[in-house]
C-alpha cells in the first residue's frame, strides 16, 4: 500500500479520537515511512512492515484510557513501539 493510502486509511480509522490524537498518531507514521524511505525501502514494503491501519488502530484504542484525557497523547511513542516490535517478532 502506498504511504498516502496508508495515512489516509489510518486517519479515517481513528476519526473517532480528537483531531490533535489523530495527527499526532498519522504525523508518527509518516515519519516511519520517511525514515524506511530514507533507507531505502518502497513505500509498499514499509506498509507491509506496518501492518494493516485495522490493526493499529485496536491497539491504539485499547491503550487509550476510558477518560479520553489528553493524557493519551504521551501513550502514542510507546504505542507504535509496541506495534511495530509485535510486527518485528
Amino acid at each position: 500500500m502506498k504511504k498516502r493510502e496508508y495515512l489516509d486509511l489510518l486517519g479515517g480509522q481513528l476519526s473517532g479520537l480528537p483531531y490533535g490524537d489523530v495527527k499526532e498518531i498519522v504525523d508518527e507514521i509518516d515519519a516511519h515511512f520517511e525514515s524506511g524511505m530514507a533507507a531505502g525501502k518502497t513505500e509498499d514494503e514499509i506498509s507491509d512492515g506496518l501492518g494493516s491501519p485495522i490493526d493499529y488502530e485496536n491497539l491504539v484504542l485499547s491503550l487509550r484510557p476510558e477518560s479520553g484525557s489528553i493524557d493519551f497523547i504521551y501513550t502514542l511513542p510507546k504505542c507504535f513501539k509496541i506495534y511495530t516490535n509485535t510486527l518485528s517478532s
